[in-house]
């Protein structure tokens, strides 16, 4: 053991001779505190605090037991107490043995041996380490041999594994240290993280759980790169290897009460009971006291094991499914029980056959369907169907496969089995069977109405021992009924908020995908968005967002449809930017094949606004009038808002004069209008520019018209009329307008004194001189290219760029000669730039009665500000508010300058010269270094609104800048993630690394690595 060799060497120069000779007196002072000792990690942090409890209690009591599995630093913990106790100078006199495969005997006779040499030392102890686990007559023997050495006045100390637990028992005189002793303590963590130089980032408890051994392991670890370090893996694997070999020579019951926990991986003590796992039973207790590496809240009746679930965790469960199968099916089977089939599904799918695989689905077949898992139930009747040839299904197994297929919108493999079903309705005999069928009927009904789907009814369910119906029967059912008055008739009850708020308390499993309350979820939402209020907007829309994922990943295509849907249609009442094109097409499209008209037209009618947005008012007429013609009485909801639409849409069509005769014909003496129609005649007022008969009926209708409810399609009409609804927006109460109001519609305010934008420089005055640097070089006057020859000769170029970039600013004669002419003495430079000049003024058309271009001041030449412009100038403007931010901005305004700067900075700043002149090489580098900053900025300000378009298109820019920057290539990488364009992560990190090794020779920075394996680790994790 090297460990222990080391131990040896250290004890050697504590005591000045070997483990199993004489001791001396020390002649060093006692030592203090935490210190760093001269061995590996695990032995590196001095305990102080647990070594004066132990030699405290020790010289009490005389004997002490240290007992604690493998990991936990009994010898590290004995080396320190052994060094406490040479470097006493009332004591001196200590020796460590190792026991390690020793016998009574021989123990007896090294103790025997060292009692008699300390016989005349004061207060002389004895450590002894890997104390093996004795049996029978040699436990009573070895605590007569302690025994005997106590009374001769020797301290012992004894360091075992819980295998040798029979002896601590049987020691009721000793002092006992066990495993949760050892354990580093909270107040501990600072000093190790200090001596280790563990970052304070990591959560260093959840890695460990306190164990000294793992801690140890996280030695020099900066940053949590993946979910668990490499190191921190392989001692887990070993530490839970060794525990269940000890376990299974010493301690049957414990065994497999310790492997049920390492299958199950985490979760509930009570998901295992019906396994067998009692968190009462007194074995279970003791495991948990003597090996506390199972993360136990006795207050909320959790466990949690060590490691990674790709990682150690499975490296684990390979090794007790070789050793003890059953204990996988039998965990298995509690875990279905109650109700975890993502943990389940993962121990059949890695550890069981084809045939017990079956059984499982057939004894739990509506489950696998209702978490998720139509590919697993796929998967294993193809390899039940290979592996027994041509044998019929059971009933229970077709009726898995029937509601996989429909979680997985594959209607027509749903319908073929359901015929078959339909043909075998009367196998259904017990309540097990008729609950899941009544399931499955559920199921049908909630994701389509197609016809030849849904299966007979079998009767009533509610007989005497029938099982209770179950959550996700309730779930369907709610979902079917709460759905269909939403988006039919506008009616919303709250049973389906009411429904998660219970399950919420109830602690639901924990599963990835739970789709009777996903389903519910995506109600929950939609209702929000279509009652008036979007709630937490940014929060429900990443919730959304990282649940598609995992619905995509599991092939859910109708809950995937649906989430869009609802996703797209609360961002597009929110105003957000759109990243879902296709959301409203492909859900109708899904709708359509499901036969469900009333979400068909819904998704049409989301389709339309969209386009109402995106300025294609004729398509999103047409969509309105299509749900117009298709929706019957009994959706009135749907009429309404179809009616609604259409009317909008034509109203932006429509020219002024036209607007003005149909406005002419609204009945303004109507009394009892709805929302729709009373906002309808507003905006038709408010496009006429009929102010007075305007207000008299917003006055008229004011309720109605501020009906809650309506509000958001409302403010939707609102921005889309734009201009034509001026009016309608200063009839606004001012304490409900913002409700109304997108953040970037105009207001009636008073202008501001100073403006927040820079000018816009769009329209030519007469005489004005624009010059362009960025991108190319330039001159434009009235609005008109200067083509002349004169602007072809390279000095003239220099020096308009020269007197361009510092406008307003005068530049001394000496600046410029020394900078264009610096191979001149100055006189001759002198009359270089006096001809240059007088041919500027030529060639920008400078006269005595027209505009002075080019004014003078003592020695000092500037280009006259009044007349003359440059995109610099503008530029640096721009970038000044973005970087310093000395004005109140928004965060759309804030990106608004960020794109403006975009659309400004066409390319570096290029003259009529090939980089000789060190000020333009320079600025050159000042510009586009200011230019990638603010775009950086609007990045990081994008990121944060979710405005992930805008984020997109500025970062694109800074690429195409300057792609070595590392700042850019980490904001590059996280936009793509959030746009989930990850082949583009891929692909920005590969070149970026390749264009450091060849330039620099050299890899990116720890950061950029930082930032790409999370983004991996997240890619992986969601499986995108």
């Amino acid at each position: 053991m090297d460990s222990w060799n080391a131990a040896k060497r250290y004890a050697t120069k504590t005591t000045g001779k070997v483990a199993s000779g004489g001791g001396v007196r020390a002649a060093r002072p006692r030592a203090r505190g935490a210190r760093t000792l001269p061995m590996g990690p695990s032995f590196m942090v001095r305990r102080t605090a647990l070594i004066q409890e132990v030699i405290r209690q020790v010289s009490s009591a005389g004997i002490g037991v240290v007992c604690a599995p493998k990991g936990f630093g009994k010898t590290a913990l004995l080396i320190q107490y052994v060094d406490e106790v040479a470097n006493d100078p009332e004591r001196g006199n200590v020796r460590l043995i190792d026991a390690e495969d020793a016998v009574v005997a021989e123990l007896s006779v090294q103790i025997e041996e060292i009692t008699e040499t300390f016989a005349a030392a004061p207060h002389p102890a004895i450590a002894i380490d890997n104390l093996p686990p004795f049996e029978g007559s040699d436990i009573d023997a070895f605590i007569d041999v302690l025994r005997d050495a106590r009374a001769a006045g020797i301290e012992v100390v004894v360091a075992c594994t819980p295998a040798a637990g029979e002896l601590t028992r049987r020691m009721g005189d000793a002092a006992k240290f066990g495993a949760q002793q050892l354990k580093i303590q909270p107040r501990e963590f600072a000093e190790w993280s200090h001596v280790l130089s563990i970052s304070a980032s990591l959560d260093v408890y959840t890695l460990t759980q306190g164990v000294p051994l793992l801690v140890a392991a996280l030695q020099g670890m900066t940053d949590q790169t993946a979910t668990m370090p490499q190191p921190v893996e392989s001692h887990v694997v070993d530490m839970y290897r060794t525990m269940l070999e000890e376990l299974n020579r010493i301690d049957a019951a414990r065994y497999k009460l310790a492997a049920m926990l390492l299958l199950a991986g985490d979760g509930n003590f009570s998901d295992l009971a019906r396994a067998g796992l009692d968190a009462s039973a007194p074995e279970l207790r003791s495991l948990l006291r003597e090996y506390p590496v199972f993360g136990e809240d006795r207050a909320l009746g959790t466990f949690t094991c060590l490691g990674s679930e790709p990682g150690a965790r499975r490296q684990v469960r390979e090794g007790i499914a070789r050793d003890a199968l059953p204990l996988v099916r039998r965990t298995a089977r509690a875990l279905l029980k109650a109700g975890r089939a993502d943990r389940a599904v993962a121990l059949v799918d890695e550890h069981l056959s084809a045939k017990e695989a079956a059984d499982f689905v057939d004894a739990f077949p509506l489950l696998f369907a209702m978490r998720g898992h139509a590919r697993f139930v796929s998967e294993v009747t193809a390899r039940r169907h290979e592996a027994g040839g041509g044998e019929r299904a059971s009933l229970m197994l077709e009726l898995a496969v029937y509601a996989s297929s429909l979680t997985a919108g594959d209607y027509r493999l749903a319908r073929a089995v359901g015929g078959e079903l339909r043909l075998r309705v009367d196998e259904v005999v017990s309540a097990t069977q008729r609950q899941a069928w009544e399931e499955a009927r559920l199921l049908a009904r909630s994701v389509s109405h197609a016809s030849g789907l849904d299966l007979p009814a079998v009767g009533a369910l509610r007989k005497r021992g029938s099982a209770p119906r179950g959550i996700d029967c309730e779930a369907l059912e709610v979902h079917a009924r709460c759905r269909r008055a939403l988006i039919e008739c506008g009616e919303w009850t709250g049973d389906a908020e009411r429904l998660l708020e219970r399950v919420s308390n109830g602690l639901q499993g924990d599963d990835a995908v739970d789709i009777p309350l996903a389903f519910l979820r995506c109600d929950v939402m939609l209702a929000e968005a279509l009652m008036g209020s979007l709630g937490h907007i940014g929060k429900d829309d990443a919730e959304l967002a990282v649940a598609d994922r995992v619905f995509r990943e599991r092939k859910l295509a109708p809950l995937v449809n649906y989430a869009r849907l609802v996703r797209s249609a609360r961002r597009l009442l929110a105003g957000s930017p759109l990243i879902d094109e296709r959301a409203f097409t492909d859900a109708g499209t899904a709708a359509l094949r499901a036969s469900d008209l009333s979400l068909q037209l819904t998704a049409t009618l989301f389709a339309g606004w969209q386009e109402l947005v995106q300025g294609q008012a004729i398509n999103a007429r047409f969509r309105a009038q299509q749900v117009l013609k298709l929706a019957d009485e009994g959706q009135p909801y749907l009429q309404m808002q179809a009616g609604f639409l259409e009317r909008i849409a034509h109203l932006c069509g429509m020219s002024r004069g036209a607007v003005r005769e149909e406005a002419g014909l609204q009945d303004l003496n109507r009394k009892d209008v709805t929302p729709a129609e009373a906002w309808e005649c507003a905006a038709c007022l408010s496009a006429a520019r009929d102010d007075a008969e305007l207000a008299a009926w917003f006055s008229l209708h004011k309720e109605t018209l501020l009906t809650p409810s309506f509000r958001l399609f409302a403010r939707l009409a609102i921005s889309v009329l734009g201009p034509r609804a001026d009016a309608l927006r200063r009839m606004l109460p001012a304490g409900t307008a913002p409700y109304y109001l997108f953040d970037e519609d105009p207001k009636d305010e008073e202008q501001p004194l100073f403006e927040l934008f820079a000018k816009d420089y769009s329209e030519e005055e007469v005489g004005r001189v624009s010059i362009r640097l960025l991108g190319g070089f330039s001159v434009t006057r009235n609005g008109h290219v200067l083509t002349d020859t004169i602007w072809k000769r390279r000095k003239i170029g220099l020096l308009a760029a020269r007197l361009a970039i510092e406008r307003g600013t005068y530049v001394t004669r000496r600046t410029i000669t020394e900078e264009i002419w610096p191979g001149l003495d100055y006189a001759k430079a002198r009359e270089s730039l006096y001809s240059t000049l007088s041919t500027l003024r030529h060639a920008l058309g400078q006269r005595k009665d027209g505009p002075q271009y080019i004014v003078t001041q003592g020695d000092g030449i500037a280009f006259n500000s009044e007349f003359v412009d440059c995109d610099v100038v503008r530029f640096g403007e721009l970038a000044r508010e973005i970087l310093l931010g000395h004005l109140r901005m928004s965060s759309s305004q804030l990106i608004s300058m960020c794109l403006k700067v975009e659309s400004l900075y066409v390319g570096p700043l290029l003259v009529p010269d090939r980089c000789t002149i060190p000020y333009f090489t320079h600025m050159r580098h000042v510009l586009q270094t200011k230019f990638i900053d603010c775009m950086i900025r609007g990045v990081d300000v994008a990121i944060e609104e979710e405005d992930v378009n805008s984020a997109l298109w500025m970062i694109e820019a800074a690429l195409r800048s300057e792609a070595g920057r590392e700042d850019v290539v980490r904001r590059a990488l996280q936009v793509y993630e959030l746009a989930g364009r990850y082949s583009d992560v891929e692909e920005v990190y590969r070149m970026h690394r390749e264009h450091l090794r060849r330039q620099a020779d050299r890899a990116p920075e720890p950061e950029t690595e930082r930032v790409y394996r999370q983004i991996e680790g997240r890619r992986l994790r969601y499986g995108a």
